[in-house]
């Protein structure tokens, strides 16, 4: 009966270890969860927010999206497009000036994130980046939630992105930075 005991004893002190374990990765979890969210503010990086109109009712994108933070240069949009097994970046490619802001949009109810390659950023973007957490952005969940990547002081040069659930379906596009008009898009 002892040793039963003991059995028992050993078997319930590794159930509170799991136990224990789980709760520690899940406060984890909800703090870095908190941390990131903080990130979001206006004035950090990147923002995350939502686009969303009258319960119903069919608006252009433009009338829906929040003004461009202060300061910033022109407001690029990127919607993350689903039409059936259809995945897509529109425009796929878009041409702006350093001081910029790329806007992704989520389109539908397919959850989206997108993340730039940062091993094929010009010198000294792949920092730019790092330091916006755009490396991997947010989880956008619901039609009209997005994010915005500050373009300040960026080096001019190609910056590639993809859909981290669907790059691999083709769901992958650019971002080119450039000084001079003829090279920049509005």
């Amino acid at each position: 009966m002892v040793r039963g005991s003991r059995a028992a004893a050993a078997r319930e002190h590794g159930e509170g270890a799991r136990a224990l374990a789980l709760f520690l990765a899940l406060a984890f979890t909800c703090l870095a969860a908190l941390l990131l969210l903080g990130a979001c503010r206006e004035g950090g990086s990147w923002q995350l927010g939502t686009a969303a109109g009258d319960a119903g009712q069919e608006r252009p994108l433009a009338a829906v999206l929040p003004a461009p933070p202060r300061g910033a240069g022109a407001v690029h949009v990127v919607r993350l497009t689903a039409r059936g097994d259809r995945y897509a970046f529109e425009p796929s490619e878009i041409r702006i000036r350093p001081g910029d802001v790329v806007r992704f949009v989520h389109t539908d109810h397919q959850p989206e994130s997108v993340a730039f390659d940062l091993g094929r950023a010009p010198e000294g973007g792949a920092e730019l980046l790092r330091a916006q957490g755009a490396a991997g952005a947010p989880l956008l969940t619901d039609p009209g939630a997005f994010f915005d990547v500050h373009f300040r002081d960026a080096p001019e040069g190609t910056y590639p992105f993809f859909s981290i659930p669907h790059g691999e379906f083709g769901m992958q596009g650019a971002v080119v930075v450039a000084r001079t008009e003829a090279a920049a898009s509005p």
